[in-house]
């Protein structure tokens, strides 16, 4: 692809992510809107994405092809918003990289909607792991699963950065702040 990108498919709305043609090695898919992304699972391709405000509502999970590995077919997902990435509250997996012009949340309603800070502990206590680099002009740690005093296991009560973050390649796993 060089350095350019390749022509928009215009017309996703949401739902589960566009797989792109057999031939093609990804997509690049756009939309005018805000749109809503379900529950997807076994991507092998690169896709990206680009919307005004992005709502995940189910995992999203990459597979690699079967085969010796291969960067140019290991599947990236690249999810963009202009405005804001939400994340629900029964998201527990994301193999993406997220890039928002306004905020990255980790916990809210299917809707995209904020949960008040008081219901953190009831309604976001599910982990929460990104696979992939993160990048917002803020992003707002919401998960809540255990503290100091009630949680299992130091990994209840942390939040785990591993790989290279200031690279833009790794993992975080959000659990409560300690």
């Amino acid at each position: 692809l060089g350095n350019k990108l390749p022509t928009a498919a215009t017309g996703y709305t949401g739902g589960v992510l566009p797989t792109p043609p057999a031939d093609a090695r990804g997509g690049y898919y756009e939309s005018g809107g805000d749109i809503t992304i379900s529950e997807t699972s076994g991507v092998q391709k690169k896709i990206t994405v680009k919307a005004n405000n992005i709502t995940i509502n189910g995992d999203i999970k990459t597979e690699l092809p079967p085969g010796l590995f291969n960067d140019s077919t290991t599947p990236v997902v690249l999810l963009i918003a202009d405005g804001n990435i939400n994340i629900s509250s029964n998201v527990r997996r994301i193999d993406a990289v997220l890039i928002a012009g306004g905020n990255i949340n980790t916990c809210t309603t299917s809707a995209g909607a904020a949960i008040p800070r008081n219901q953190w502990h009831t309604s976001c206590r599910s982990k929460l792991v990104i696979n992939g680099a993160i990048g917002a002009k803020n992003i707002n740690f919401q998960r809540s699963i255990g503290t100091r005093l009630k949680g299992g296991t130091n990994e209840d009560m942390v939040r785990v950065f591993s790989g290279n973050m200031a690279g833009g390649a790794g993992s975080l796993t959000e659990a409560a702040e300690v």
